[in-house]
């Protein structure tokens, strides 16, 4: 199913009716065939009321943030224009008028890859919840354990999501030693240098810098960081089961 003929790509669940039935709880018409479902979140005592909506996909919204911050963060380091220096063998200056947006650069960056990373864990917790029934056996450094799903998708980082229960889950085979899992390592090494920061990654003192952030953000294909999450979802998605994946990829 195409996801153009959703209301929006990052709607979750969303479904075609088969066959006539009754009204929903509150509506007066009948479902007919070919009509549109959705799963739909009712709060109260919002801040705009009491209100319901078409439930998101939250894998979707986090890819749809990645993409657009990839992108805005391209088009400010494209538009950068330093100041070539008047000394033979210095750098160009970035001027402090400039100084505004290569900032926001380096912030756009970080937001892909940070959301980047948070869709692939919040796709594994979604089948990890939704697939993991009864318990699954992990090793651990004091010998193994039987967890269900909640304690798997509490104590068990993303890699081992992603390597580890997901094939068991699915039946798949671990992408372990493919270029799936080496993009993932590179994506996972640089949202670990984004949200940790360690006094190496913020600045080097003495000489030129080659491996703080900025110059890892600088240096780095954005939209590989969607591309890593979105290869990884679709390894474990069969072909036709996400039509708001599509979505995503159209926009890469």
């Amino acid at each position: 199913m195409k996801h153009a003929e959703f209301v929006d790509w990052r709607v979750w669940k969303a479904a075609r009716v088969a066959a006539a039935g009754a009204p929903l709880s509150g509506e007066d018409d009948p479902i007919q065939p070919g009509d549109h479902v959705y799963v739909v979140t009712v709060l109260e005592r919002s801040r705009l009321g009491d209100l319901s909506f078409i439930t998101p996909n939250p894998v979707a919204l986090a890819l749809n943030v990645a993409i657009n911050a990839a992108k805005d963060a391209d088009g400010i380091r494209h538009g950068l224009r330093p100041d070539p220096s008047k000394k033979p063998g210095q750098p160009a200056w970035v001027p402090p008028a400039q100084l505004g947006a290569l900032y926001e650069c380096f912030e756009r960056c970080m937001i892909a890859v940070t959301f980047s990373f948070q869709a692939i864990e919040a796709f594994a917790n979604q089948l990890i919840a939704e697939g993991l029934t009864g318990t699954i056996r992990l090793d651990r450094r004091d010998g193994p354990v039987d967890w269900g799903a909640a304690e798997v998708e509490r104590r068990c980082s993303t890699e081992e999501k992603v390597s580890v229960v997901l094939p068991e889950v699915s039946g798949l085979k671990s992408p372990k030693g493919t270029k799936l899992w080496e993009d993932l390592v590179k994506l996972k090494d640089l949202r670990d240098a984004t949200i940790h920061l360690k006094s190496s990654n913020q600045y080097v003192r003495g000489r030129p810098d080659d491996q703080t952030l900025y110059f890892q953000l600088l240096n780095a294909d954005l939209l590989a960081c969607p591309k890593a999450a979105v290869a990884i979802i679709r390894y474990y998605s069969a072909p036709d089961s996400l039509a708001w994946l599509a979505g995503a990829e159209t926009q890469l």
